[in-house]
């Protein structure tokens, strides 16, 4: 008998959810509707959060490894962890759940850097990219198996989390994710999500592609997408209440005095661990050299410099933003608009310019929101000019706002900020 539940019961569920797809939608809802029931009064010792600790991350890398396993996503390997590239970049947040402080159900949140979203590497998002301002990918997501019965409670509340803190705290619009097809009609018929079928040139290759489907979703429509379909339901099927209006004490969200677009939750010394363990992870040596561009600090460009390759170093770390921008001359006459990507204490990167409009040596003025009622108006030279791309250099703002808003950036970085401080960087 335990061979048969073994082998024919993951067959039966096959046969079922393809079943399922023959039906109307609000057929296949009201089924899949049935199997769960939205806990509003969750476990006090359930915590929702960031990732803040080796121990945590090193968790939800374990869960991360056994759910994929189990679910045939990806071999399983002798370290028992998986780290993706995504996750060693500060554009990626960890998200987890824990119970009793063990992590039981987690979630990464990637937002672009040095490689495209996980999802390009299987399917063109062109078209949604250039219709929203910031597109994450929801990725690496595991809930702990062997909880049955709260199972479904952690994987709502971590998605309740994921789409409060990306759209509020990223400034997010949009949600993507690549999900194992067996729960393609979860996440069409119950969260809406909308399937995306172009398909890009490359291979995907982040899970086995037989086994994947890929979906997006319209943060800016959602919530009254969610209101049309679930306002008139049981408070416990209700995925309005639950996404939109309701807040929950034990989800734990990061303070924000300024506006900032990333939480980093690894160390130096877990980052070196785990790249010492050649299965945990499928960094190639082209993956490494754009890791090594990412912060342009030694101790960060040491671990993935395995050919010992020149390091370029800055004196100030510069770290991903993201803001439209309008950029004046001088006597403040408007040149044009653009956007900040990145930024450190002495210049910022601007993209999406027009090239015409911008040399190298001219001096220009540029305003940049501090959050959501304080703007700074900071004066530079630009230094280069390619592309519809800029480097300015910042002169002339030793102001404290400054100072204190780029301190705020820098903690963005974590366990990570604190052994960077220790370095004698020199400037380029």
């Amino acid at each position: 008998m335990f061979y048969l539940k073994k082998y024919y019961r993951p067959a039966l569920r096959q046969i079922r959810m393809l079943l399922l797809t023959f039906m109307p939608q609000k057929m296949r809802r009201k089924i899949l509707l049935g199997k769960f029931a939205l806990q509003t009064k969750i476990s006090e010792q359930l915590v929702i959060k960031l990732a803040e600790t080796d121990d945590e991350v090193r968790q939800a890398f374990k869960l991360h490894h056994d759910c994929y396993a189990q679910e045939g996503l990806s071999e399983a390997n002798k370290s028992g962890l998986k780290m993706s590239k995504y996750q060693t970049i500060p554009q990626t947040s960890i998200i987890v759940a824990t119970l009793n402080n063990k992590v039981v159900g987690t979630l990464s949140i990637v937002s672009g850097g040095p490689f495209a979203l996980p999802i390009e590497q299987g399917w063109n998002i062109d078209d949604i990219k250039a219709k929203h301002d910031c597109v994450v990918e929801c990725s690496a997501l595991a809930i702990d198996k062997t909880l049955k019965k709260q199972a479904g409670s952690i994987l709502f509340s971590i998605m309740n989390y994921a789409w409060k803190y990306s759209s509020e705290y990223l400034k997010a619009d949009a949600f993507v994710a690549a999900v194992k097809t067996y729960y393609s009609p979860f996440y069409q018929d119950v969260l809406m999500y909308e399937k995306i079928t172009t398909k890009a040139k490359s291979k995907y290759q982040v899970v086995d592609v037989l086994s994947a489907s890929a979906f997006y979703l319209n943060l800016n429509t959602a919530a009254q997408r969610y209101k049309y379909i679930y306002e008139s339901t049981p408070e416990n099927k209700n995925l309005y209440k639950f996404f939109v209006e309701d807040n929950y004490d034990n989800h734990i969200y990061p303070v924000r005095p300024y506006y900032r677009y990333f939480d980093y939750s690894l160390s130096t010394k877990l980052l070196e661990e785990l790249l010492s363990i050649p299965d945990a992870h499928n960094l190639s040596k082209e993956d490494r050299k754009k890791l090594m561009l990412q912060l342009c600090s030694k101790k960060y460009q040491n671990l993935f410099n395995s050919n010992n390759n020149d390091l370029i170093q800055r004196k100030n770390i510069r770290l991903p933003f993201r803001q439209k921008v309008v950029v004046a001359n001088k006597s403040e006459t408007l040149i044009g608009p653009g956007k900040i990507t990145s930024l450190s204490r002495t210049g910022i990167a601007l993209n999406d310019l027009n090239n015409e409009d911008f040399k190298v040596g001219d001096s220009i003025l540029i305003r940049v929101e501090l959050s959501e009622n304080l703007s700074i108006k900071l004066e530079g030279q630009i230094v280069y000019s390619k592309d519809a791309q800029a480097g300015v250099h910042l002169v002339k703002n030793k102001n404290s706002q400054w100072t204190e808003f780029m301190n705020f950036q820098e903690s963005g970085l974590g366990q990570l900020q604190e052994s960077i401080k220790t370095e004698n960087i020199p400037s380029l």
